[in-house]
This record gives structure tokens, C-alpha cells and sequence, in this order.
């Protein structure tokens, strides 16, 4: 074992790393550790437990998850420019979230935090949609959903999720 001073944030983005690669089940002290080239020690010195530090992971996965969307839309001129960064953002972006979603189906924690990011993605596009004269709710929610579906996608042809999301948006300003 190498002498190597790590960080929590180390974990995390090891644990972010294992639950994309091994799914929940990497999501462990000793693997992590063989992984990072240290003992459990250190594991167990940044966090209580498992539990601690599955939380860690999911809290650190929501707060990147809505911080590096927001921060980056916020920087466009127009709404439109800001939808279209918003869904090749969620599209492209965001490499742990099919991991996420697919823990969130078997763990409580990971699907309270999915749900609350989820939200908070549909109610700021919703708003992005409302400043380009698109009033009904329901098309933000399609929208997102078009959005989430693509990542799935993309690993067959990186460049269809981004023409796709642009020719839905496309077709939703039609509607004005």
C-alpha cells in the first residue's frame, strides 16, 4: 500500500467512479481502498460507516449534479441558448447519472436525492420554456424525460442525443 494522504472528496469521487463502473455493490471500504491504494484506515477516518459514506456520495452527486447545470445556463444571453444548454448539459454532462438512476431503484436516499434533483431540473426548464413563451408544464416534463432518455442513447452515437434534443426543442417552439 502506497503512503497516499486522501481527502474525502478522494472517496467520493472514487465511490462516484466504483457506482459507474461496479454499480452498488463496489460501493465498499476495501475495494475502494485496494482501488485508491490505501488500507480501510482511511476509509473509516473520513466516514462512520458505509452508511455515511453513502450519503456522502449521493449528497456530493446532487449538489455537482444541480451546480454545474445552473452554473453554466445562468451564464447564456438568451433562454434559448440556456434550453439548449440545459438538455446537452443533462445529455452529455452528467457521466454518473444512469449509475444514479439505476441505484435509485433499489435505495431510498439515492431516489430521495434523484427525485429533488429531478424536480428542481423540471422546474428550471419549465421557467427557461415560460421566458420563450411556452406556457404548458407538461412539455418542460417531455422535454426532460427526451433528455434523460438520450444518455442511453449516446453510447451507440454520441452526436444523435444532441440533433434529437435539438429537433424536440425545435418542435415544441413550434407550438407557440
Amino acid at each position: 500500500m502506497k503512503n497516499v494522504r486522501l481527502r474525502q472528496k478522494d472517496w467520493i469521487e472514487a465511490g462516484l467512479d466504483a457506482l459507474l463502473k461496479g454499480g452498488p455493490m463496489a460501493l465498499k471500504a476495501e475495494p475502494l481502498a485496494r482501488a485508491l491504494g490505501t488500507t480501510k484506515g482511511s476509509f473509516y477516518w473520513h466516514f462512520k460507516d458505509i452508511a455515511h459514506f453513502h450519503s456522502q456520495v449521493i449528497a456530493h452527486w446532487e449538489v455537482s449534479a444541480l451546480a454545474e447545470m445552473i452554473d453554466d445556463i445562468e451564464q447564456q444571453d438568451s433562454p434559448l441558448t440556456a434550453l439548449h444548454k440545459q438538455l446537452h448539459h443533462n445529455a452529455a454532462k452528467q457521466k454518473y447519472e444512469p449509475a444514479m438512476r439505476a441505484w435509485a431503484r433499489s435505495f431510498k436516499p439515492a431516489a430521495q436525492a434523484l427525485e429533488q434533483v429531478d424536480t428542481a431540473r423540471i422546474k428550471y426548464l419549465t421557467a427557461l420554456l415560460k421566458r420563450c413563451d411556452v406556457r404548458n408544464p407538461a412539455l418542460a416534463c417531455a422535454l426532460y424525460a427526451a433528455s434523460i432518455g438520450m444518455t442511453d442513447l449516446a453510447q451507440s452515437d454520441p452526436k444523435m442525443p444532441e440533433e434529437a434534443l435539438d429537433t424536440v426543442l425545435d418542435l415544441i417552439l413550434a407550438l407557440r
